[in-house]
């Protein structure tokens, strides 16, 4: 990998993440004494996460090595 695809992805992925972490709000929509919802539209909300986490996670491991997969840290996004 290039020395500028690296920047690159050190400077987007933290940004990236940060925009899933932003998705924890729908955590308050289970407050039932604010909002009203079925139980199968809270299941569809959060299989379409699911989903749209797995469809990400088969595009990036396809292309991880066994060896590459080891470090989970944040640390490990920006300093490979």
């Amino acid at each position: 990998m290039t020395d500028a695809k690296r920047d690159r992805f050190a400077r987007l992925a933290p940004a990236r993440v940060d925009k899933i972490r932003e998705a924890a709000v729908l955590s308050n929509c289970s407050n039932k004494s604010n909002y009203s919802w079925r139980p199968n539209q809270m299941q569809m909300l959060f299989g379409l996460l699911m989903r749209e986490f797995i469809t990400c996670a088969k595009a990036s491991t396809s292309q991880l090595t066994p060896q590459s997969t080891a470090s989970t840290s944040a640390l490990s996004l920006i300093n490979p």
